[in-house]
């Protein structure tokens, strides 16, 4: 049924799929005069009228990502090895306030601790 109904659409030329390659009506069958050179001189010329406008395209496409290439280099980037002494760094000056290595200093600090039930109830 997806088939058929894709095969009877109209193409390129005012005529479906299955006109074009039966070179017959799709509804009354009579024969057309289609021929296959003509087809196939039609669709190069077709393709060839829109090279332009896909090159302009790619030529967009092209200069935003160079744009955009240009910005990423011109970033300031850090050495790895400086980057990890600098985390090494920071978890070292910031291990005490760290609850999962030094815990809390009392039960009510804990924000994980047993829920307790309310007193006025």
């Amino acid at each position: 049924m997806a088939t058929s109904r894709l095969n009877s659409r109209l193409r390129r030329g005012g005529l479906s799929a299955f006109e074009r390659l039966f070179s017959r009506d799709q509804y009354s069958h009579t024969a057309l005069s289609i021929s296959d050179r003509e087809l196939i001189a039609e669709q190069q010329s077709s393709r060839l009228q829109n090279h332009p406008y896909d090159h302009m395209s790619n030529v967009q496409q092209q200069r935003i990502l160079v744009d955009q290439l240009r910005r990423e280099a011109n970033i300031r980037r850090i050495n790895v090895s400086i980057a990890v002494e600098d985390i090494k760094k920071y978890i070292t000056d910031h291990e005490q306030d760290d609850y999962l290595l030094v815990g809390f200093s009392s039960q009510k600090a804990n924000p994980f601790r047993e829920k307790s039930s309310c007193s006025v109830l």
